[in-house]
C-alpha cells in the first residue's frame, strides 16, 4: 500500500504526539546521567524554597558548565526569582542565571551549559536561552499557561530559529508543582484574610461614627 505525503506526515505526527505524552522527555542527547540530572534538579529546588521564602514565586535555576575537554562538570550560577523583590518584569530565575554564568565564564555564548529550572520556561526565558545558545536544558513541571518548551509553543525545538537547545521534562515534577501550588494557596488565604480585616476595620469605623448599621453575620 503507498501512502500519500500527507497520510505520512499524519503517521509522523501521531508518533511524535505519542512521545510528548512520555515523562520525562529526551528530545536530544544525553548530555548527563539520570543520577546528576537529579543532583541538580535539587539544589534548583532548594533555590526555589528561598524564593518563596523572599515572597517570591518559587521557581529556582542551576547552570552547570561541563567542560568539552575532560567532560567535568562544575556549577557556575543558580538563582531564583527576584521580579517583586528588584520591580523588574525579566527577573526570572532562567535569565538571572544567564547572565550570572555569562559573567563567570567572560562570554555571552552557554554553548557548554546545562540549564536546570524547576518550572517550564516563559517566551521570554526560552528566547534567552535560544539567544544564550544553551546547550541543553531539565526542567521540572509544566506551565499549561505559559509553557514555551513544549505546552503551549516550542521555542526550543523550532527550526526556523538558528539554534535549538534540547530538553528533558518532568524531572521531579512533582516536587516542583507542590512548592507553586503551596505558595500560591498561602498567598489566596493571606489575600482572603487581608480583605475581612479590610471590611472588618471599614465596618468598625462606619459604625463608630454611627454612619450604618450592618449585621455581623455579613462580615
Amino acid at each position: 500500500m503507498i501512502l500519500s505525503k500527507q497520510e505520512k506526515n499524519l503517521g509522523q505526527d501521531r508518533e511524535q504526539d505519542k512521545e510528548q505524552e512520555k515523562l520525562p522527555l529526551d528530545n536530544g542527547n544525553d548530555f548527563s546521567t539520570a543520577e546528576s540530572d537529579k543532583f541538580y534538579m535539587d539544589i534548583a529546588i532548594n533555590q526555589a524554597e528561598q524564593a518563596a521564602k523572599q515572597g517570591e514565586v518559587p521557581v529556582g535555576a542551576v547552570i552547570v558548565y561541563e567542560d568539552p575537554s575532560s567532560q567535568e562538570k562544575q556549577i557556575i550560577a543558580q538563582a531564583y526569582n527576584l521580579r517583586e523583590t528588584k520591580h523588574d518584569p525579566c527577573a526570572h530565575a532562567e535569565v538571572i542565571a544567564m547572565q550570572r554564568a555569562a559573567q563567570a565564564l567572560g562570554y555571552w555564548r552557554l554553548h557548554e551549559c546545562i540549564l536546570y529550572v524547576t518550572l517550564e520556561p516563559c517566551i521570554m526565558c526560552a528566547g534567552a536561552i535560544i539567544n544564550a545558545r544553551v546547550k541543553h536544558i531539565v526542567y521540572g513541571c509544566d506551565d499549561p499557561k505559559a509553557g514555551a518548551v513544549r505546552s503551549i509553543y516550542n521555542i526550543l525545538s523550532d527550526e526556523r530559529l538558528n539554534h535549538r537547545t534540547s530538553f528533558i521534562a518532568g524531572l521531579e515534577a512533582k516536587r516542583c508543582a507542590k512548592l507553586l501550588k503551596d505558595f500560591f494557596r498561602a498567598r489566596r488565604l493571606e489575600n482572603k484574610q487581608k480583605s475581612k480585616r479590610q471590611k472588618q476595620n471599614t465596618y468598625q469605623v462606619l459604625k463608630k461614627n454611627s454612619l450604618i448599621s450592618i449585621p455581623n453575620d455579613e462580615l
